[in-house]
């Protein structure tokens, strides 16, 4: 006759399951972490070409300079105190000044990329995170609005390079206008000085060319 194969798992006691508790309680003797305020912003997301020129714009009418073309970014909900927004300008302003931010951000034009605005942003999630606001886009939008917020006051106007530097402006010229060219100057970079616009094209005014200017900035 021929043995039987025993199961090897017979007459052995099952190995009781480990239950887990759904209904407990997290630990509450722990502290929360305090914001880090010495801490640099994320790498910024790797540089993407852009070759469309109608989507690129002058970067002090973006909304992460507070600007929506030549007006302020505006913000309906409550104001931080102002000592606050003070503080987290400065920082913002501290971070964008750093060695590696500023490396970022050279890399960032000279690739013609759209990182920029990426790089900037990321800092300025970084100072609500530091400063105790979730980096929402509301929360970004009420950073964003500190001159709407608090118009006219200087202190505010003075922390950040954005504000303080920003000269840009909604020009009153348009189609058809005349102008005194006599009371325009410009800048020559070969003379290092500065010439009559009305000057300039005198020296060219026997050649019968149609006359076009171009003008730009880096900025």
């Amino acid at each position: 006759m021929s043995a039987e194969k025993a199961d090897p798992k017979a007459g052995q006691a099952a190995t009781p399951e480990k239950k887990t508790d759904a209904a407990a309680k997290p630990k509450t003797d722990s502290a929360p972490a305090k914001p880090k305020t010495d801490s640099a912003p994320a790498q910024a997301p790797a540089p993407k070409k852009n070759n469309d020129a109608r989507l690129k714009s002058a970067r002090m009418l973006f909304p992460t300079s507070g600007r929506v073309g030549f007006a302020n970014v505006e913000y309906n909900g409550a104001a931080p105190p102002k000592d606050v927004m003070v503080k987290m300008l400065r920082r913002e302003n501290e971070i964008r000044l750093t060695d590696d931010v500023q490396e970022q951000l050279d890399k960032s034009i000279v690739d013609d990329s759209d990182s920029y605005t990426a790089i900037i942003e990321g800092i300025q999630k970084t100072v609500l995170k530091q400063f105790g606001f979730e980096d929402n886009e509301n929360n970004l939008t009420m950073y964003r609005a500190a001159l709407s917020l608090y118009p006219n006051d200087d202190e505010i106007k003075n922390e950040a390079y954005y504000y303080k530097y920003n000269r840009s402006r909604q020009g009153t010229l348009k189609q058809g206008d005349s102008i005194d060219l006599q009371t325009l100057s410009l800048y020559n970079l070969s003379t290092n000085q500065t010439e009559n616009v009305f000057d300039i094209l005198q020296v060219d005014s026997n050649t019968n060319l149609p006359l076009v200017l171009i003008a730009g900035s880096i900025s």
